[in-house]
C-alpha cells in the first residue's frame, strides 16, 4: 500500500514509528498527550494520518495542484448500490 504512494522518505519514516509495537511507556504517554486536547473528530483524522491510512488532499485553489487529471473518472467506486 505504501509503495504506491508518493510520499516523502521523513513521511515513510513517521509512518513506520507510528505503526511499530509495543510501544515504550514513555512514548506511549508521549503520544496519548498528543491527542488527547484535539476534538474526536481531529484525533480520528490525526490518528489514521499518523498511521498513513490517509493522506492529506492539495487544495485545487493552490497555485502547485495539477490539474491534468481532474477529469478522469476514478475506476473504483465505494458508493452502494441499490
Amino acid at each position: 500500500l505504501l509503495a504506491n504512494l508518493k510520499i516523502s522518505e521523513s513521511r515513510l519514516k513517521s509512518i513506520i514509528d507510528a505503526r511499530r509495537q509495543p510501544k515504550p511507556f514513555d512514548e506511549e504517554s508521549k503520544v496519548a498527550e498528543k491527542y488527547a486536547s484535539m476534538s474526536v473528530e481531529d484525533r480520528a483524522f490525526a490518528i489514521l494520518y499518523d498511521l498513513g491510512l490517509i493522506e492529506n488532499n492539495i487544495d485545487p485553489r493552490d497555485p502547485n495542484y495539477d490539474h491534468s487529471s481532474d477529469d478522469e473518472i476514478c475506476e473504483h467506486s465505494n458508493t452502494p448500490r441499490d
